[in-house]
């Protein structure tokens, strides 16, 4: 019956295992034949403390057209956890792929990133995506200490392009980069 199932999900969505509150909140994606009974589920599972639950609420709340707001704070605090910042840079995209809250987040978790596949994935991907919008948030990175993170930003205002003229002083000066990848990508990016 959809009531004793409601009372299941409640007791799993109040697991004190993190990991059974998430794959909760993922099984409910499953479930939009019973919506209705699920909402304030949904929203009880957005309350949870531990990010990568709310990432997954959110997702299966964006599907059921849920107020952007309240999904893109999900996704803006899911992007800084590395087991869900892939989902949550989806999602914050879906909800919101223009705002400066997004796009500070998403360079954020790039600059931070540990493998070469996150930074690809939120800089050249999701930040490349928002094009003239991201120009100004991309901007600060070509100075990080980390080579990595300014051939990110490099190469990313370079995939936007024409868009990110207002960037081209910057990128002729990372022509001077101590980081031979990062003038590789420079002269790419100008080219």
């Amino acid at each position: 019956a959809p009531r004793d199932a409601v009372a299941e999900l409640v007791v799993l969505l109040s697991s004190e295992d993190p990991g059974v509150r998430k794959r909760a909140a993922r099984w409910l994606r499953g479930a939009g034949y019973l919506l209705l009974p699920w909402e304030s589920i949904l929203r009880f599972a957005l309350d949870d403390p531990e990010a990568c639950v709310r990432v997954e609420a959110a997702r299966v709340l964006l599907e059921r057209a849920a107020p952007r707001e309240l999904l893109e704070s999900a996704a803006v605090e899911g992007i800084a956890h590395d087991e869900c910042a892939y989902d949550a840079g989806i999602l914050l995209l879906e909800v919101s792929p223009v705002s400066a809250r997004a796009i500070s987040a998403m360079a954020a978790a790039a600059a931070r990133a540990r493998s070469q596949g996150q930074v690809e994935f939120l800089w050249e991907g999701n930040l490349a995506a928002c094009g003239a919008v991201a120009v100004q948030a991309l901007k600060p990175f070509l100075l990080h200490s980390n080579m990595h993170v300014r051939e990110g930003a490099v190469e990313t205002l370079g995939r936007i392009g024409a868009e990110a003229v207002g960037a081209a002083e910057d990128l002729a000066r990372m022509l001077s980069d101590p980081s031979e990848e990062v003038r590789l990508a420079a002269i790419g990016a100008l080219g």
